[in-house]
């Protein structure tokens, strides 16, 4: 059942509401918010506004009519390339967690996904 977001990092986005558990198993918004809190400060400074979404697709997924839609594979990749050289110089590794083999890729035909640029169906 979708949920308004209550994580702050997630609010005032694109979308509203969320599922629980997230794609990480997390089982509640505020576990989510706890694990999320690894990443406050390098989205705030150092990394792309692709990141903050992206993240927030993964902890706190967007819920359309009780179903979670989850980032695209290249979504995740752009999150990585915008945050992932400025982390390194921080001695910081991209989450194993966060690999970007494990989203789906774009569909034209039938969106399984959400990436920003694509029409969603």
């Amino acid at each position: 059942m979708c949920q308004p977001i209550t994580v702050p990092m997630c609010q005032g986005l694109s979308y509203s509401h969320t599922l629980v558990p997230n794609l990480l198993g997390h089982s509640s918004q505020r576990q989510a918010a706890i694990q999320m809190s690894f990443f406050n400060s390098i989205v705030q400074t150092f990394c792309t506004v692709d990141i903050r979404l992206f993240l927030c697709l993964v902890y706190a997924p967007k819920c359309v009519h009780g179903e979670v839609q989850r980032p695209c594979r290249s979504f995740c990749l752009r999150a990585r390339e915008g945050c992932g050289r400025m982390m390194q110089q921080l001695n910081m590794n991209w989450p194993s967690d966060l690999n970007c083999d494990a989203f789906p890729t774009e569909n034209y035909l039938v969106q399984t996904c959400f990436s920003p640029g694509l029409v969603q169906v």
